[in-house]
């Protein structure tokens, strides 16, 4: 509810730019569904432009034409359905992190397999299985 309502109160000063920080972080089903729709189709309604900032991947595909992905540099920028075409089909990658807190002001080297500084994750890559 407080997502909805942010995005509401910030669209009455029609701005041309609107920033959105996981914006449906929280919401039930139905209100997931609502923000998307609300999302993909603000610009062609108000001219507004959107910046979406998520951990999920997913849900940035189902909202935004062209993307850019960043993990400690810029790792893509383009076309949407572009992305799929881009990534190597036969390996997966993935986030080993301990249960303690994240500390996003230090660096990270996502080169896969080193452990990025201080934090103690790893961004490890390995063959996907069946291929």
């Amino acid at each position: 509810m407080r997502q909805r309502l942010g995005v509401a109160l910030t669209l009455l000063g029609q701005p041309r730019l609107l920033i959105l920080d996981e914006p449906t972080n929280g919401l039930d089903p139905a209100g997931i569904q609502d923000m998307r729709e609300l999302i993909r189709n603000l610009p062609r309604e108000t001219g507004a432009s959107v910046f979406l900032s998520s951990h999920l991947l997913a849900e940035v595909e189902q909202v935004a034409e062209d993307l850019e992905v960043v993990l400690g540099r810029l790792r893509y920028q383009g076309r949407t359905e572009d992305l799929g075409r881009q990534l190597k089909p036969s390996w997966c990658c993935g986030w080993e992190t301990p249960p303690r807190p994240w500390r996003p002001w230090q660096a990270v080297d996502s080169r896969c397999g080193k452990p990025m500084d201080g934090c103690g994750s790893r961004l490890s890559r390995k063959p996907r299985p069946g291929s």
